[in-house]
């Protein structure tokens, strides 16, 4: 398992502002995200929503494993789980590690997203079906 977004400080506030301007003068977070380079950066409703799709709805559990198949290039020709809205999306493969990396639009940019896979013949594959 690894953290979804290492380096990512999300606050719930109404006073956003305040805490953008705290943020630019703390030593500690010299690069902050965001439009111009130096504002937090608001969560939109899609931004949670796929936060609560991939982690639950308390946003407290890992991300599951989407369910693929390939074909013998090593296309896929099967996409089930948490992957399936962004299979048009994919950019990376790597089918031998169980992984497979998406485009998805979040926090006002496009991300890099990692999405764990297993594969018909994977001892997780049988629970999952």
């Amino acid at each position: 398992m690894e953290k979804m977004f290492p380096g990512y400080l999300f606050l719930q506030t109404d006073r956003i502002q305040d805490v953008s301007e705290m943020l630019k003068r703390s030593r500690e977070y010299p690069h902050l995200l965001g439009e111009g380079g130096g504002q937090a950066v608001r969560m939109e409703e899609k931004d949670l929503a796929f936060l609560k799709q991939v982690c639950g709805e308390q946003m407290d559990q890992p991300m599951g494993l989407s369910q693929v198949e390939a074909d013998e290039e090593g296309n896929l020709i099967r996409v089930e789980g948490i992957l399936r809205p962004y299979s048009q999306k994919i950019v990376r493969k790597r089918l031998r590690k169980r992984y497979v990396l998406a485009e998805v639009g979040l926090f006002g940019r496009q991300e890099t997203v990692l999405f764990g896979i297993c594969l018909p013949g994977d001892r997780i594959w049988e629970g999952r079906r």
